[in-house]
């Protein structure tokens, strides 16, 4: 996410900065998760507590829940310390919608701000499509892709590598798991990462040498200038190969 950054037009990124980005979502089940599945409680209470303690706004309409949180558009990551861009402003913008769909959308709930996501800046204000735009090309420029084979572990540092996924047919299965989260605190802050941050890390590489070993295989560690089972930090996407085989990377 530093390069997307570094695509972005710096009068896009100042204003980004200033103002920070404002999530709005609508829980109702019809369009999206219910607030019951996005919250796993049936609780209103638990729910108010968790968004009191978490920053974000709540306002229950009938059944229906919404929130708006604002938070940076931009972090600094914790051991380069390079500005990334570090937001959702455009996968949660009403543009990110298939035009079929926010039609249909806009149709049935008369509102935009009824919509199950919707991002703008952070005073409110609405997010001009043009830039909107010039985030979708800053994304798109940088973007990899890869064919998930049988096998394969993908590890990433999510504060560089952003991840997703283009349409499928068939059937499929990826197991998935986090290791060392952070706080918007910490990365907007100058704090480095306590020397214990990097255990679920670590535990993770050791995992991955151990599948290796009983398979008698090599992984194929794929990145800008690190080794994925040698590094305590990865530098930006790794690919391990557990089938000994070329990446497509």
């Amino acid at each position: 996410m530093r390069r997307v950054y570094e695509r972005i037009d710096p009068d896009v990124r100042a204003r980004f900065a200033e103002r920070g980005v404002s999530y709005v979502r609508n829980f109702d089940g019809l369009f999206g998760l219910s607030w019951q599945d996005a919250f796993q409680t049936e609780d209103r209470d638990e729910v108010e507590a968790f968004c009191r303690d978490s920053g974000i706004e709540l306002e229950w309409i009938d059944e229906r829940l919404r929130t708006r949180q604002v938070r940076p558009a931009v972090a600094e990551h914790p051991e380069t310390r390079e500005s990334i861009w570090f937001n959702h402003a455009m996968t949660f913008h009403i543009s990110s919608l298939q035009p079929e769909s926010r039609r249909a959308m806009l149709v049935k709930m008369v509102k935009e701000e009824d919509l199950p996501t919707n991002s703008y800046y952070g005073d409110g204000s609405p997010i001009e499509p043009e830039v909107v735009e010039h985030l979708r090309d800053a994304y798109a420029s940088e973007t990899t892709t890869f064919p998930w084979q049988e096998g394969d572990v993908l590890y990433i540092d999510n504060l560089l590598v952003a991840h997703g996924r283009r349409p499928f047919e068939g059937e499929r299965l990826i197991a998935t798991g986090m290791a060392a989260p952070m706080t918007w605190d910490e990365l907007t802050s100058r704090r480095r990462p306590a020397e214990t941050d990097a255990a679920p890390r670590e535990r993770l590489f050791e995992l991955i040498a151990r599948i290796l070993a009983e398979r008698g295989e090599e992984g194929v560690p794929i990145a800008d200038d690190t080794s994925l089972l040698q590094s305590a930090t990865l530098d930006s996407l790794a690919v391990l190969q557990l089938a000994r085989r070329a990446s497509h990377y």
